[in-house]
């Protein structure tokens, strides 16, 4: 399987990639499939510099630093809910959130029949020991920052702040 720093690098080899799968490190080292013509684009997928579709492959679980959610950002809230709309189409129960303070500036809504959105942790232990965090600040304080609209949706591993 190749890799590719890039969308950029693959317009040199679109014309025999069709069906090939590959990884992009632009985003998180996800796998993607080259697609023919004519296929329709979902959440996640990517167009390449001259127009074909790279269609992400996405299994139980739709990592949503793939969709680009970065601590980084200044707001991910385009990018998380392209991730929770992904595992809507797909089927999939979880979007799994990296680890850092995600910044949205609206509200999330989990709207999706059993859907799971999974931090990377809630911070230290009570001895102390340091664990792996995962924070959703809103930017906006007159909304929620998460809204579950369905009892089936559950939080898990991470922190919800104002």
């Amino acid at each position: 399987m190749k890799t590719y720093d890039t969308f950029a690098q693959l317009s040199g080899s679109i014309q025999t990639f069709t069906g090939q799968d590959f990884t992009v490190t632009e985003r998180a080292n996800a796998f993607y499939e080259l697609q023919p013509e004519g296929v329709t684009q979902q959440a996640g997928d990517a167009l390449t510099s001259n127009g074909r579709l790279a269609k992400l492959f996405v299994d139980s679980v739709v990592y949503a630093d793939r969709f680009g959610v970065r601590s980084s950002n200044a707001d991910n809230f385009t990018e998380i809910t392209a991730a929770i709309s992904r595992a809507k189409t797909q089927g999939c129960g979880i979007v799994e959130l990296p680890v850092g303070t995600l910044k949205s500036s609206d509200e999330i809504l989990m709207d999706v029949e059993g859907l799971t959105l999974r931090g990377q942790g809630a911070g230290s232990f009570q001895d102390g020991t340091n664990r792996k965090k995962t924070e959703i600040q809103g930017t906006k304080t007159t909304k929620a920052v998460i809204r579950i609209m369905l009892e089936s949706c559950t939080l898990e591993y991470m922190v919800v702040g104002a």
